[in-house]
């Protein structure tokens, strides 16, 4: 060790070298961010922890930037990679092993994030924020079209607030947020084996004389009239739905899952419908 350390500092090196030695648990509090890591105080002195070394990844090193405020002051348990004191002292942590709380969310409820990506297609954004980290990161996806308004899009930005509404966990793993709560079948991925099979259909009318599609009389359908799915029946189909009335039932090829989870693309079978 550097005889130019004053003697205190020679005291507090030793003491934590020590606990290393003996296994004790370290903990280490978050000052403020820098380009890579984060300047961290561990037993009173100043050392260094690696984005890296966190408890948890993100992708780019972008997303630390965002987030790298709203972590000032939490505590995280770590281990000492390496400890320096020729020229200067220099303390290196690794944090990757820190335990968090187990994070339940409310399918329904809405949630507070940070914004770590935006897209053309809209955010990204981690609501471990809401929980003041103690479960970790959970990055939600919020999609443009669930935004509605295009000045709220435009307004937001990388580090700011966003909230939503907690949709459900996607089939692919992800969680998913809408700005309103919609049918978490849709999302999970239960109901896709009902894809490209051919089911009953109910219709609804409503005093606006607006017609709804319901598959097995639960999950919402649109059918969209195009020539792509009726090259020679367009106007036939178009008259017949026209013609269809409260109770009703018909028969429809289930296509997909439109792109907003919400219903599914319909194609009426002929076969069975137009006698």
């Amino acid at each position: 060790m550097s005889s130019d350390l004053p003697k205190y500092l020679v005291d507090i090196i030793e003491n934590l070298r020590l606990d290393i030695s003996n296994d004790v648990s370290l903990y280490c509090r978050i000052v403020e961010p820098k380009e890579k890591g984060f300047l961290v105080k561990i037993k009173g002195l100043f050392a260094y922890l690696p984005y890296s070394q966190m408890p948890w990844f993100y992708s780019e090193i972008d997303c630390w930037h965002h987030i790298g405020k709203h972590l000032k002051d939490r505590v995280f348990k770590c281990s000492v990679e390496s400890i320096q004191t020729n020229p200067q002292v220099a303390i290196k942590l690794n944090a990757k092993n820190h335990e968090f709380l187990n994070l339940n969310l409310d399918i329904g409820e809405k949630y507070i994030g940070i914004i770590i990506k935006k897209t053309a297609y809209g955010f990204l954004f981690d609501v471990g924020y809401q929980f003041k980290w103690s479960s970790g990161s959970c990055i939600g996806i919020l999609h443009l079209k669930e935004i509605g308004d295009s000045d709220i899009y435009d307004y937001l930005n990388e580090g700011d607030e966003i909230v939503a509404t907690y949709q459900g966990v996607h089939k692919n793993g992800k969680h998913v947020f809408g700005k309103e709560l919609k049918n978490r079948d849709f999302i999970s991925g239960e109901i896709d084996h009902l894809i490209g099979t051919i089911q009953e259909v109910q219709i609804r009318v409503h005093d606006n004389e607006k017609k709804q599609f319901f598959v097995l009389g639960n999950y919402p359908g649109r059918i969209p009239i195009t020539k792509a799915y009726y090259p020679k029946n367009k106007s036939l189909v178009k008259n017949f739905l026209q013609g269809l009335h409260d109770g009703d039932v018909i028969k429809c090829e289930i296509l997909k899952i439109s792109r907003d989870y919400n219903s599914f693309d319909l194609k009426l079978d002929l076969g069975s419908s137009i006698k």
